[in-house]
């Protein structure tokens, strides 16, 4: 959440207030697992884009 002044300038940010935030531990856990494999399938690649 962002408080607006009159002249457009961000005058204050904080969290929002809301009942539920984020992803459920299941669904975490199958985007780690995604994100895990991808690495591996892609790791000679990701280090020569990383070495450029």
């Amino acid at each position: 959440m962002a408080d607006v002044d009159n002249n457009g300038q961000i005058t204050r940010v904080y969290p929002a207030r809301v009942g539920f935030r984020g992803f459920t531990e299941e669904a975490n856990t199958e985007g780690y697992i995604k994100v895990s494999q991808y690495i591996q399938d892609n790791a000679s690649e990701l280090i020569d884009e990383a070495k450029r």
